[in-house]
């Protein structure tokens, strides 16, 4: 094997077939399949209500709604049916995509949070065959590449309640991870031994994020956030690979208040990959694309004076994908999600001092003909309030 096309390998780009992956096939050809930053609360209503969530780490200026220290852990069991030209494949994963600790700095009107989140997850195995002929007698040979990790972000926060209808914020995000693979490489003749690289690539970024949250009337808020991460520098094995540039992400949303029991929530954002496209064709991927995300929802409230206590959540989204497996259409997804929602008061106190939210999404994702992908992701989401009801 060649230098080069080991180098291609490490970074996942060379032109090998998916045949199993343990996240998203879609994320094999590029820096891995995007995260999402949302608790399991706004993932019940299809992610469309991220942006007024303190628990989830889009919106900095939603720290402000954390009347009370929070401590949130999420976790994330996905079942998957994938397609692609190497054949198809039943997979099973379960990640930890979320996890924070926040709230009010006293009585004051400043909430700080320290937040981990999946910001690409790279976990996945590929496999091809081929036939070499060293002596000149054909030997069939199969080519597996195993990768294992991801990058991951790590949020230190701040929203600040300007007045009782404004709240902004800002947070600083550090991206660090690695991904360790395994090349191996074995032929159809016992004769020759089996070939085995391994390599670790390393990544490291910093980013920053701001946001706004704004109730012009009682039933009516809007939010916005804007975040804009820096070059990644990757390192493989120790030694510098070159950098990738990572996108300005652009994010809205508005929530209604029908009545006192039903809540409308919708939110769009847009990222700029289009401009990691080039670092990562210098490395031989087929490339990447800007994407655009639109969620919608619904929540039934069951009681006001508890609107997390059993309620019911629906929501459908869609998105574009940025990492290309194919030069030719733009991946994307869908999905419907319904959710619900339990919390947790001793005895006869009255203030709930633990929740429980769990949301069931269905997810079919597809880049033309060739490539298809179909999902049930289960997220469970456990949060401990200290102080009272948040």
């Amino acid at each position: 094997m060649t230098a080069r096309w080991l180098a291609m390998c490490c970074v996942a780009l060379a032109a090998t077939s998916p045949v199993a992956a343990q996240s998203s096939q879609f994320g094999i050809r590029g820096l891995g399949h995007p995260g999402r930053w949302t608790s399991a609360r706004a993932l019940g209503v299809g992610g469309s209500v991220g942006l007024f969530d303190g628990t989830s780490s889009q919106n900095p200026a939603a720290l402000a709604l954390l009347t009370t220290v929070t401590s949130m852990f999420t976790s994330s069991t996905s079942w998957r049916e994938v397609e692609n030209p190497a054949g198809s494949a039943s997979l099973r994963s379960t990640r930890f995509p979320q996890i924070l600790v926040g709230g009010r700095v006293g009585r004051t009107p400043l909430a700080l949070s320290f937040s981990y989140s999946t910001y690409a997850d790279r976990d996945f195995t590929t496999a091809s065959s081929g036939t070499l002929s060293p002596r000149g007698i054909p030997v069939a040979f199969t080519d597996t590449l195993t990768s294992r990790g991801g990058i991951s972000d790590l949020r230190l926060a701040g929203g600040w309640q300007l007045t009782p209808r404004i709240a902004v914020g800002a947070g600083v995000h550090f991206l660090t991870g690695s991904n360790r693979l395994n090349t191996r490489r074995v032929f159809e003749d016992s004769l020759f031994i089996p070939a085995l690289q391994r390599a670790e690539l390393a990544y490291q970024a910093i980013g920053v994020s701001a946001g706004v949250l704004v109730t012009p009337t009682a039933g009516l808020s809007l939010a916005g956030a804007v975040r804009k991460d820096g070059a990644l520098s990757i390192e493989r094995d120790s030694a510098a690979a070159g950098d990738v540039d990572l996108p300005l992400t652009l994010m809205g949303g508005a929530r209604f208040r029908v009545r006192s029991r039903i809540d409308l929530s919708a939110q769009v954002s847009h990222r700029g990959w289009d401009v990691a496209d080039s670092g990562l064709r210098a490395n031989g991927a087929v490339g990447a694309r800007s994407t655009i995300d639109v969620s919608g929802g619904i929540e039934l409230i069951n009681d006001p004076r508890r609107p997390g206590d059993r309620p019911i959540r629906i929501g459908v989204r869609y998105a574009t994908l940025p990492f290309l497996l194919a030069d030719t259409d733009q991946p994307s997804e869908w999905g419907v999600s319904i959710g619900s929602g339990l919390r947790f008061r001793p005895g006869t106190d009255s203030r709930d001092v633990g929740g429980i939210d769990v949301a069931l999404e269905r997810i079919q994702r597809s880049q033309g003909s060739n490539y298809s992908e179909s999902a049930w992701i289960l997220s469970v989401g456990l949060s401990i309030f200290t102080g009272g009801t948040p």
